[in-house]
């Protein structure tokens, strides 16, 4: 949840889909309902048996998170 398509790679995006791998990007998540949101998070967790979370800092606001590798330009807002 949160992926920056317009920061990726596109072979990156590419990969994935090939994979099957499923995100909600950026832009989808803020303009998105909560409910619906959290609706695709509970839907992805149950069709795994083990989870993984990375939880990458990038994301945040420069102002919030000065100190990422790759500060954001269109970031989540906090």
């Amino acid at each position: 949840v949160g992926t920056s398509e317009a920061n990726h790679p596109r072979a990156l995006s590419d990969t994935a889909r090939e994979r099957g791998v499923t995100w909600v990007t950026d832009e989808q998540a803020q303009s998105a309902d909560v409910t619906g949101v959290r609706r695709w998070v509970r839907s992805f967790i149950n069709a795994v048996d083990v989870l993984y979370l990375p939880i990458d800092l990038d994301v945040l606001p420069a102002a919030v998170a000065p100190g990422v590798s790759a500060p954001a330009g269109f970031a989540v807002p906090n």
